[in-house]
């Protein structure tokens, strides 16, 4: 039988806050050795959360990987929550354009909108909507709205990665994620090749300047629509 042995060891996950602590209790009550079926205790060393003793790799690996899964969602969430928070404005004055452009009436956009939130058009249809209506006000105001339209699909890409893709939270996606301190959104497509997008916290904090500055042009523009 396999039996990689570790001197009793311990893991120290330094000061974690309670919903953390409440997560490690409930996996330290059922967790048990896959090697020899010991278990293990949680102390604490002033403000610290010590795991010990640990008598396996295995063992280690098993709370180790599971508690690092769980600081991997909670980073996940965060970010998502920023983008998603940030990004809702500047859907809404795309669709506001829209309607000013598109439709006659606020009938015929509610049909618009339930068409949308059933599923049956997709963020690239609204897009196309949308450079329709870019179109129109360039040729009413005589200007141009250079770029717009490429940093605002490079933007909704980023952001459907992050709604849509799937945190990495394997054994290699923990790893990437200790070493480079970013995790990872993965999505297999048809022909099962893999993509993945990487972000941090400063990568996340780019991001989310780069939708406000996006959201403070596309207001400017739906303004200037109502002049």
């Amino acid at each position: 039988m396999e039996n990689h042995t570790l001197p009793m060891v311990q893991i120290d996950f330094g000061i974690i806050d309670h919903e953390t602590s409440e997560r490690l209790s409930k996996l330290i009550a059922v967790a048990v050795c896959p090697i020899c079926n010991s278990k293990t205790i949680i102390l604490k060393e002033g403000e610290k959360t010590i795991v010990r003793p640990i008598c396996h790799e295995k063992f280690a690996d098993l709370i180790g990987i599971t508690m690092n899964s769980h600081h991997i969602d909670k980073y996940a969430v965060d970010i998502r929550g920023k983008i998603i928070n940030v990004f809702t404005l500047l859907e809404k004055f795309i669709d506001e354009i829209i309607r000013r452009k598109s439709f006659d009436s606020e009938a015929d956009y509610d049909k618009y909108v339930n068409i949308f939130l059933r599923g049956e058009m997709t963020m690239k249809v609204k897009m196309q909507l949308f450079e329709i209506c870019i179109a129109k006000y360039e040729k009413a105001h005589q200007v141009k709205c250079d770029g717009l339209l490429d940093s605002l699909n490079a933007i909704i890409d980023k952001r459907n990665h992050l709604v849509h893709w799937t945190v990495d939270t394997s054994k290699q996606g923990v790893e990437f994620f200790l070493n480079k301190n970013k995790i990872r959104f993965i999505f297999f497509d048809k022909k099962d090749k893999r993509h993945e997008e990487c972000f941090d916290n400063d990568s996340a904090h780019k991001l989310e300047g780069s939708i406000k500055k996006l959201t403070f042009d596309v207001i400017t523009i739906f303004k200037d629509m109502k002049k």
